[in-house]
Protein backbone atom coordinates (compact mmCIF):
# COMPACT_ATOMS: atom_id res chain seq x y z
CA UNK A 1 0.00 0.00 0.00
CA UNK A 2 1.00 3.52 -0.86
CA UNK A 3 2.40 5.20 2.40
CA UNK A 4 0.96 8.46 1.24
CA UNK A 5 -2.72 6.95 0.24
CA UNK A 6 -2.48 5.50 3.86
CA UNK A 7 -1.77 8.69 5.40
CA UNK A 8 -4.15 10.84 3.49
CA UNK A 9 -6.82 8.45 4.42
CA UNK A 10 -6.01 8.49 7.97
CA UNK A 11 -5.74 12.37 7.83
CA UNK A 12 -9.53 12.67 6.37
CA UNK A 13 -10.62 10.14 8.76
CA UNK A 14 -9.32 12.29 12.27
CA UNK A 15 -10.28 15.35 10.38
CA UNK A 16 -14.08 14.05 10.41
CA UNK A 17 -14.42 12.27 13.35
CA UNK A 18 -15.27 14.86 15.39
CA UNK A 19 -18.45 16.17 12.99
CA UNK A 20 -19.87 12.36 12.97
CA UNK A 21 -20.27 13.01 17.14
CA UNK A 22 -21.93 16.11 16.15
CA UNK A 23 -24.87 14.32 14.31
CA UNK A 24 -27.62 13.45 16.93
CA UNK A 25 -30.92 12.03 16.20
CA UNK A 26 -32.30 15.80 17.37
CA UNK A 27 -30.24 17.52 14.55
CA UNK A 28 -31.00 14.92 11.52
CA UNK A 29 -34.91 15.15 12.20
CA UNK A 30 -35.45 18.94 12.90
CA UNK A 31 -34.48 21.02 10.42
CA UNK A 32 -35.37 24.56 11.43
CA UNK A 33 -37.69 26.12 15.42
CA UNK A 34 -38.75 29.47 15.54
CA UNK A 35 -41.49 30.53 18.48
CA UNK A 36 -42.92 34.09 18.30
CA UNK A 37 -44.82 35.90 21.15
CA UNK A 38 -47.68 37.97 21.06
CA UNK A 39 -49.14 40.29 23.69
CA UNK A 40 -52.72 41.52 24.09
CA UNK A 41 -53.10 44.17 21.75
CA UNK A 42 -51.91 41.51 18.99
CA UNK A 43 -54.73 40.12 16.73
CA UNK A 44 -53.23 36.38 17.16
CA UNK A 45 -53.75 36.57 20.81
CA UNK A 46 -57.41 36.33 20.87
CA UNK A 47 -56.84 32.99 18.21
CA UNK A 48 -55.05 31.52 21.28
CA UNK A 49 -56.25 28.76 23.60
CA UNK A 50 -56.93 30.08 26.92
CA UNK A 51 -54.36 31.34 30.08
CA UNK A 52 -56.01 27.81 31.92
CA UNK A 53 -56.09 25.56 28.63
CA UNK A 54 -53.50 23.23 27.80
CA UNK A 55 -51.30 24.01 24.53
CA UNK A 56 -52.68 23.38 20.67
CA UNK A 57 -50.67 21.18 19.04
CA UNK A 58 -51.81 21.21 14.81
CA UNK A 59 -49.81 19.04 12.51
CA UNK A 60 -48.93 20.45 8.93
CA UNK A 61 -47.95 18.00 6.41
CA UNK A 62 -47.80 20.26 3.43
CA UNK A 63 -44.44 22.05 5.32
CA UNK A 64 -43.56 19.18 7.24
CA UNK A 65 -44.37 21.22 10.43
CA UNK A 66 -45.71 21.07 13.67
CA UNK A 67 -47.02 23.79 15.31
CA UNK A 68 -48.24 24.53 19.12
CA UNK A 69 -50.15 27.61 20.13
CA UNK A 70 -50.66 28.91 23.43
CA UNK A 71 -50.80 31.33 26.38
CA UNK A 72 -49.02 31.45 29.90
CA UNK A 73 -48.20 33.59 32.33
CA UNK A 74 -44.21 35.13 31.81
CA UNK A 75 -43.70 37.43 34.42
CA UNK A 76 -43.05 41.56 33.93
CA UNK A 77 -44.58 42.79 30.83
CA UNK A 78 -41.27 44.52 29.98
CA UNK A 79 -38.53 42.39 31.15
CA UNK A 80 -40.38 38.85 30.16
CA UNK A 81 -41.83 36.89 27.42
CA UNK A 82 -42.57 33.36 26.37
CA UNK A 83 -39.46 31.27 25.17
CA UNK A 84 -38.62 28.13 24.53
CA UNK A 85 -37.53 26.21 27.53
CA UNK A 86 -36.24 22.92 25.89
CA UNK A 87 -36.90 21.29 22.16
CA UNK A 88 -36.05 17.84 22.04
CA UNK A 89 -36.81 14.46 19.68
CA UNK A 90 -36.35 10.84 20.16
CA UNK A 91 -35.97 8.81 17.02
CA UNK A 92 -36.86 5.43 18.99
CA UNK A 93 -40.26 6.77 20.48
CA UNK A 94 -40.66 9.32 17.27
CA UNK A 95 -42.09 11.71 20.19
CA UNK A 96 -41.10 15.49 20.35
CA UNK A 97 -41.38 17.31 23.37
CA UNK A 98 -40.95 21.00 23.74
CA UNK A 99 -41.68 22.83 26.49
CA UNK A 100 -42.51 26.90 26.98
CA UNK A 101 -41.90 29.33 29.46
CA UNK A 102 -40.77 32.24 30.47
CA UNK A 103 -37.52 33.89 28.92
CA UNK A 104 -36.11 37.27 29.25
CA UNK A 105 -36.44 40.33 26.35
CA UNK A 106 -33.38 41.34 24.62
CA UNK A 107 -32.69 44.97 25.98
CA UNK A 108 -35.05 44.86 28.72
CA UNK A 109 -33.12 46.85 30.87
CA UNK A 110 -32.77 47.27 34.94
CA UNK A 111 -35.87 48.26 35.85
CA UNK A 112 -39.28 45.87 35.70
CA UNK A 113 -42.66 46.26 36.54
CA UNK A 114 -44.15 44.41 39.40
CA UNK A 115 -47.10 42.99 36.80
CA UNK A 116 -48.36 39.47 35.92
CA UNK A 117 -48.60 39.79 31.87
CA UNK A 118 -49.86 37.03 29.42
CA UNK A 119 -48.23 36.33 26.04
CA UNK A 120 -49.61 34.05 23.00
CA UNK A 121 -47.06 31.92 21.22
CA UNK A 122 -46.85 30.49 18.00
CA UNK A 123 -44.09 27.75 18.10
CA UNK A 124 -43.49 25.73 14.46
CA UNK A 125 -41.13 23.29 14.47
CA UNK A 126 -40.36 22.29 10.89
CA UNK A 127 -38.71 18.36 10.00
CA UNK A 128 -36.23 17.31 7.42
CA UNK A 129 -38.34 14.16 6.22
CA UNK A 130 -41.80 13.42 8.06
CA UNK A 131 -43.31 14.69 11.11
CA UNK A 132 -43.34 12.56 14.84
CA UNK A 133 -45.80 10.30 15.39
CA UNK A 134 -46.53 11.88 18.79
CA UNK A 135 -45.75 15.46 19.76
CA UNK A 136 -46.36 16.44 24.13
CA UNK A 137 -46.19 20.08 24.16
CA UNK A 138 -45.52 21.75 28.22
CA UNK A 139 -46.56 25.06 29.14
CA UNK A 140 -44.38 26.20 32.77
CA UNK A 141 -45.49 29.15 33.92
CA UNK A 142 -46.00 28.54 38.05
CA UNK A 143 -48.61 25.24 37.09
CA UNK A 144 -47.74 23.33 33.94
CA UNK A 145 -49.97 21.99 31.45
CA UNK A 146 -49.76 19.43 28.94
CA UNK A 147 -50.80 18.05 25.43
CA UNK A 148 -50.12 15.50 24.14
CA UNK A 149 -51.19 14.73 20.30
CA UNK A 150 -50.61 11.63 17.78
CA UNK A 151 -50.38 12.56 14.29
CA UNK A 152 -53.26 12.45 12.47
CA UNK A 153 -55.96 12.85 15.58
Amino acid sequence: MNRRTLLGGLGGLLATAGCIGQLTPESAAIESKELAAYDPEDAFFDETPGVRDPPKIAFVETESQVRVTGKLYVGSSNCNKAAFKKVSYNEKTDTLRLTVGSGEKENSGNFCTGDESVDAYRAIITFRNQLPQTVVATEEDGGTKTSAHPSGQ
